[in-house]
């Protein structure tokens, strides 16, 4: 039973995430590059704004840039879209039963194996600049990837399902997002900040999740009291997460 059972999710959620992913790239012309020319693009902006016109002291500051700037699209882009999810697929779920969180999580899914096609593009520029690549890699990235989906999908669960009773809620987060983007060191480092407002970083919730990756990503190092934060926080996101699943789906396709 247990064996089906989990068949049936894992076909239902591949389902969903091969819709997701036709839909984005409809009458597309080059599909899924656009997921690897769209950040790096970003990235190359950023470049010349703070590497090249605005000369920020920061040395390899392109790998700098987009070791941050990569993961921080994966959060950005499953977040900003969560809040639509079950608003743009009325007929969807009023349709059969399925677990409803999957629609949110499968966006997230998405953007992930966006990111995993992101990765080659920056580990050939760590080879352009005579660098070397830590075999560590092979086992931090997927740990990465695992903290991160955690913590992404859980609030896009929370904001899929909020957004349906508060719609003013798909318009807050962009904004929050974009607030957090700059709140965030992105584009600029930690020693950047003044040393005594430093702590309000700590703040952000993504904060010790994009600096390990950086950490992994730049250095091929795991720095484990971040990562410590990090996890934390997607365990208090999958709290929240299942929470409002339990409370909030019952009434869905009522509101919808």
């Amino acid at each position: 039973m247990f064996k089906k059972d989990f068949r049936y999710y894992f076909d239902l959620y591949y389902v969903l995430a091969q819709k997701e992913f036709k839909v984005k790239y409809k009458a597309s012309i080059i599909g899924y590059f656009w997921s690897v020319i769209s950040p790096l693009i970003q990235g190359l902006v950023f470049f010349l704004a703070f590497g090249i016109f605005m000369r920020f002291p920061q040395k390899n500051y392109l790998l700098f840039l987009l070791s941050a700037l990569y993961p921080w699209q994966w959060i950005s882009n499953s977040l900003s879209h969560a809040p639509k999810v079950f608003l743009s697929n009325p007929a969807l779920v009023k349709k059969i039963y399925f677990p409803r969180f999957f629609m949110p999580t499968t966006n997230v899914f998405q953007e992930m194996i966006h990111l995993l096609f992101a990765l080659p593009v920056y580990f050939l520029f760590v080879l352009l600049y005579g660098l070397p690549l830590s075999p560590a890699l092979i086992v931090y990235i997927p740990l990465m990837l695992l903290v991160t989906y955690i913590t992404v999908a859980s609030l896009s669960v929370v904001f899929a399902y909020v957004n349906v009773y508060v719609r003013d809620l798909e318009n807050i987060i962009p904004l929050g997002l974009q607030m957090l983007f700059f709140l965030t060191p992105v584009i600029y480092p930690v020693t950047a900040v003044p040393e005594k407002i430093r702590l309000i970083l700590y703040c952000n919730p993504f904060f010790s999740l994009i600096m390990t990756w950086r950490s992994v990503l730049l250095e091929g190092i795991m720095p484990w009291d971040s990562l410590g934060i990090a996890l934390l926080v997607a365990l208090i996101s999958f709290a929240f997460g299942a929470y409002t699943h339990k409370h909030l789906s019952w009434k869905l396709a009522e509101l919808l």
